[in-house]
C-alpha cells in the first residue's frame, strides 16, 4: 500500500489514459517505493453499514482484510449480470486483478455526449465502448472486466475515508454516488470502526454488539 504520494498536475483533470489506473500503478512502481517506517493504522469496521436505494445496494460488513464482492446487471447481451469476490487487501492483489480493467461506455451515449459537445477525446484507445453487438474494442482483458472496472472505482471511492479499510464491502448495481455515500456514511458512525494495526485482530463482534 501506498500511504503518501505527490502528484503533480499539469492541465485541467487527471487524465483519462487508456480508461484504467494500471498506467498510474506502473508509474508509481517506476519511480520506487520507500519503506518509512512509520506505523500504518486500518479504519477497523465492528458493525455493518448498509444503504439502499430502490434496486441499488451497497453494505460494509466487519472482516479481517478489505474484500469486495460486486454484481452488476444490464439490459445488454454482451454484459447481462456479473460478479465478482476478491480479496484486495495487497498492493499486488489490487495491481492485478483491478488495475488493468477500464471504464465501458455504451456507444449511443458517446453519440449523445459527442452532439453536446462532450467526450470529443473519447475513442477505443480510452474505453471499452460497446455496441449493439458487443464491445467494439478488439478484445477485454478481463472475460468480466466491466464489473472490476466498478470495483475499481468503488476502491478509488473509498480511498477518500484516507485510511485503509478493513471491511467486506458487498454492492448491487451501485455507483460512484452510492459509493461515496458509503464512504460518507462510514466516516460519521464513529461507533462503527476504529483505528488499529494490520496485527491487532478484529475484536469480539459479538461482545462489542451487546456493550
Amino acid at each position: 500500500l501506498v500511504d503518501d504520494l505527490r502528484v503533480e498536475l499539469d492541465g485541467p483533470e487527471i487524465p483519462i489514459l487508456d480508461g484504467s489506473s494500471r498506467p498510474f500503478v506502473d508509474a508509481v512502481l517506476r519511480a520506487g517505493l520507500v519503506d518509512t517506517g512509520a506505523p500504518r493504522e486500518y479504519m477497523t469496521l465492528v458493525r455493518p453499514v448498509v444503504i439502499s436505494q430502490d434496486e441499488k445496494r451497497i453494505a460494509a460488513y466487519p472482516s479481517r482484510e478489505y474484500r469486495v464482492t460486486y454484481g452488476i446487471e444490464f439490459d445488454h447481451p454482451a454484459l447481462g449480470y456479473q460478479e465478482l469476490s476478491a480479496s484486495l487487501w495487497s498492493a499486488n492483489s489490487f495491481a492485478e486483478k483491478l488495475a488493468p480493467a477500464r471504464t465501458f461506455t455504451f456507444e449511443h451515449e458517446v453519440e449523445k455526449l459527442r452532439s453536446s459537445g462532450l467526450a470529443r477525446g473519447g475513442s477505443l484507445d480510452n474505453a471499452v465502448v460497446i455496441g449493439p453487438d458487443g464491445p467494439l474494442n478488439p478484445g477485454l482483458r478481463f472475460p468480466d472486466e466491466f464489473v472490476r472496472h466498478k470495483m475499481l472505482d468503488l476502491t478509488g471511492d473509498l480511498s477518500l475515508l484516507g485510511r485503509p479499510l478493513r471491511a467486506h464491502v458487498v454492492a448491487y448495481r451501485a455507483g460512484h454516488d452510492l459509493h461515496a455515500q458509503l464512504a460518507r456514511r462510514i466516516w460519521e458512525a464513529k461507533d462503527a470502526w476504529y483505528l488499529a494495526p494490520w496485527s491487532e485482530e478484529l475484536p469480539n463482534l459479538e461482545a462489542t454488539a451487546g456493550t
